[in-house]
């Protein structure tokens, strides 16, 4: 299935009612994202420590 066809529209440009904007809105919110203070990360003890440090690669 073509996108166009999951989005019902007969070309692409027919899109741009929707997503006109669509760039600032995104940058705007990663902005404010990542102006927050850094939120700590908790495993659930259930986890193995090692396990975690391979798959995500930290120390």
């Amino acid at each position: 299935m073509k996108k166009l066809d999951c989005l019902r529209h007969a070309h692409v440009t027919t899109t741009a009612l929707y997503t006109a904007g669509g760039l600032k809105y995104l940058i705007d919110k990663l902005a404010e994202h990542y102006q927050r203070p850094r939120q700590p990360t908790f495993w659930s003890a259930t986890y193995n420590p090692d396990d975690i440090a391979v798959v995500l690669g930290e120390p």
